[in-house]
């Protein structure tokens, strides 16, 4: 007797960058930037413009359109003013019990953690880390600027598994390496992505400016990054090397 074999296919799974693309056909991109004391503000600042310029459609004329394909949101442990390095004080749109499955959620797409001395304090914060991990478990980006990476690496192995490579300010990869021998730093790139495609880190300070053209580029393509790049007056290196020799 003749046994045939049916032959089975084995489809690969949507990439996050595909699902975030096939979600904002539908709506906007709901991203959170956690903000806190002593939060450098180009950290938060720079990824909030590049996010909220960003434009599709036809890119020769989608200076009309006035939406970007991200809603982005600031997020804080209380809805007090926030103070940053500097001294500049700032209002969240939203707090981190907002966003907590005690209370109806508002479900984030991204959540960008940014740097700042305020780092310091916050990766011993209970609340802080345990909401990076309620949100790392749902979101399909999970981001960090500058020593942001501390906060993502602090929350644990289940947010930032064993052997990651990431990246951080410079002036922090030794203090970094000292507290997280587990994870990998990456001396040479201002951007680095994990091989799964949903977590991203950056330099200091205005490489987060890079990244999130990065994760543009990763999302809608080269040509909305770049266009999005063209109306801030900026450019970004393509192979996100770092931009300074240390």
């Amino acid at each position: 007797m003749t046994t045939i074999t049916t032959p089975t296919t084995t489809e690969t799974p949507p990439s996050p960058s595909e699902i975030l693309r096939e979600i904002a056909n539908t709506r906007q991109l709901v991203v959170g930037i956690l903000i806190f004391t002593n939060v450098e503000v180009l950290d938060f600042c720079g990824p909030f413009e590049v996010l909220s310029v960003c434009r599709l459609g036809d890119l020769e004329q989608n200076d009309n359109i006035t939406t970007s394909p991200f809603s982005v949101k600031l997020i804080a442990k209380t809805m007090d003013p926030v103070t940053t390095v500097g001294g500049m004080q700032v209002m969240p749109h939203m707090s981190i019990d907002n966003l907590m499955e005690k209370q109806d959620p508002i479900l984030l797409d991204i959540l960008i953690v940014p740097g700042g001395m305020g780092t310091r304090t916050l990766r011993n914060d209970v609340q802080v880390l345990d909401f990076v991990r309620y949100q790392a478990a749902r979101v399909h980006f999970l981001a960090s600027v500058c020593t942001g990476s501390c906060i993502l690496a602090q929350a644990g192995s289940t947010v930032v598994p064993d052997g990651t490579v990431i990246t951080t300010h410079w002036q922090t990869i030794e203090l970094f390496q000292e507290w997280y021998p587990r994870l990998t730093i990456d001396r040479n790139h201002s951007v680095t992505k994990n091989d799964a495609g949903d977590l991203y880190t950056s330099a200091g300070i205005s490489a987060g400016i890079d990244m999130c053209f990065r994760l543009i580029k990763d999302i809608f393509g080269e040509e909305t990054s770049q266009h999005a790049a063209k109306r801030m007056e900026y450019t970004y290196p393509k192979d996100f090397q770092r931009r300074i020799d240390f």
